[in-house]
């Protein structure tokens, strides 16, 4: 005989069932049935974690901003240089930073090398070899 997936066996509350309307239900569940719900749980869990993970996990240190980053903070006499403080309060040219690889990837390992460019008006006016891996800034020639 097989037995149901599912099996409800009403039984009274306190008393005989005759004449009583309330009644309490166990459920009886087969093996087969407990087993997959527990994996589905865990599979959710599971998901449900790797998923706050992935959003809450801190963006990777070394980027192109960390690039410019460097430059700032340790190239300040080339960058004065270049373009002089008394104009930056009232003249209106542009003035952008451009991060970009050295080459591609494939031969060399370029994870942490950047080569950065200050450009005013269109016109590049100084440029640096950055290695975010060291901190480091060497200006182009």
């Amino acid at each position: 005989m097989m037995m149901p997936k599912h099996s409800f066996k009403p039984k009274p509350l306190g008393g005989s069932a005759r004449g009583s309307d309330q009644f309490r239900c166990q459920v009886y569940a087969t093996e087969s049935i407990v087993r997959p719900s527990a994996n589905r749980l865990a599979l959710a869990c599971l998901l449900a974690f790797m998923a706050y993970s992935a959003l809450s996990a801190a963006p990777p240190e070394f980027t192109p901003a960390t690039a410019i980053r460097i430059v700032l903070d340790t190239q300040q006499d080339k960058i004065r240089a270049v373009d002089s403080p008394d104009s930056w309060w009232h003249d209106t040219r542009e003035r952008t930073w451009s991060v970009k690889r050295p080459v591609g990837p494939g031969v060399l390992d370029t994870t942490h090398t950047f080569t950065v460019a200050y450009s005013i008006d269109g016109a590049a006016v100084a440029g640096w070899n950055v290695d975010t891996r060291a901190g480091t800034a060497v200006a182009l020639p």
